[in-house]
């Protein structure tokens, strides 16, 4: 005795009623979100203030900030025009480490 077909046997025929092959799912794209400029951005592309770098030369004018300012220190202030300074940070980098301690910093 035969043994009965499975259920999906097709006697030697190709599929007659199947799906054509899906196409490939659709990813999503990210789109970028808008992200409004902050002030001091804003105030920086106007020229309105700017960023300088500070060093300590050691001289007699820097003995002011000689106690926030060491050589191994760096620094930086937002300067707005026409020369009023408004913020500082002085920070101290440990290149090798690959980060920053922040020494001071003040708006």
């Amino acid at each position: 005795m035969a043994d009965p077909p499975s259920p999906g046997a097709t006697n030697g025929e190709k599929h007659k009623n199947s799906a054509p092959p899906a196409e490939p799912e659709k990813k999503a794209v990210p789109r970028p979100l808008p992200f409004p400029e902050k002030p001091a951005v804003i105030e920086e592309h106007n020229g309105e203030i700017e960023f300088r770098v500070v060093n300590n030369d050691g001289g007699p004018e820097s003995l002011i900030i000689l106690t926030r300012a060491e050589i191994a220190h760096s620094s930086m202030a937002i300067v707005k025009k026409p020369l009023s300074v408004v913020g500082g940070i002085t920070f101290r980098p440990f290149k090798r480490r690959k980060f920053a301690e922040i020494v001071f910093c003040g708006l």
